[in-house]
């Protein structure tokens, strides 16, 4: 092979590094190389549906250890009935639905911290706040996943079920709720006892 030639090529192109990983070189008569494609895509989305299976069983430890610490802790309402035996505590705070509003907006670990770390009503809410978000994103995540049949092996002809909208999430837009999920469960890994 020359500079002057040209070889067709199927490749890779990966979004965040662009390295190219190299999927199928040349041709032949009648074959374009499109087997290699779709076995490469099928490959790598079982690899990204495992590792989103993988995530969602440790998604549902740190919930029940969340569930444990917030048993622990005290629960909002218990915290909201403290504060109101207290009358000249219960002028300065915010009711609680207010709190959680603004704690669902809060997605930086480092002020997630900070915010829990104020008081014990605000680690409660926050509690609740993660829980609440681990709950959302396990079922995005699980809904994006194809749907195998019973014996569990993949039909590469069909796919049997989509379950959200007869719209099947691509591989790009799994990875990406399976890395929002994955940086929900490190802040509650940090957070919880």
């Amino acid at each position: 092979m020359s500079y002057e030639e040209i070889w067709p090529c199927i490749a890779h192109i990966k979004p965040t590094t662009l390295a190219v990983h190299p999927i199928f070189f040349g041709r032949g008569p009648g074959y374009y190389g499109y087997k290699d494609l779709l076995n490469y895509l099928h490959v790598y989305r079982v690899s990204v549906e495992s590792n989103a299976t993988n995530l969602i069983c440790k998604a549902m430890e740190v919930k029940t250890r969340l569930e444990k610490s917030i048993t622990i802790e005290n629960s909002a309402e218990n915290v909201q009935q403290i504060i109101q035996t207290d009358p000249q505590q219960n002028q300065n705070v915010f009711p609680i639905e207010i709190l959680t509003h603004i704690f669902e907006n809060l997605e930086t670990i480092e002020v997630f911290k900070v915010v829990m770390a104020t008081s014990r009503l605000w680690r409660a809410i926050g509690l609740e706040v993660i829980l609440i978000n681990i709950r959302n994103e396990v079922k995005q995540v699980s809904e994006s996943l194809v749907t195998q049949l019973r014996d569990g092996s993949p039909n590469f002809s069909r796919i049997l079920l989509l379950k959200k909208n007869n719209k099947l999430d691509g591989i790009y837009e799994l990875n990406q709720k399976v890395n929002t999920l994955l940086k929900i469960i490190e802040i509650s890994q940090h957070i919880v006892i």
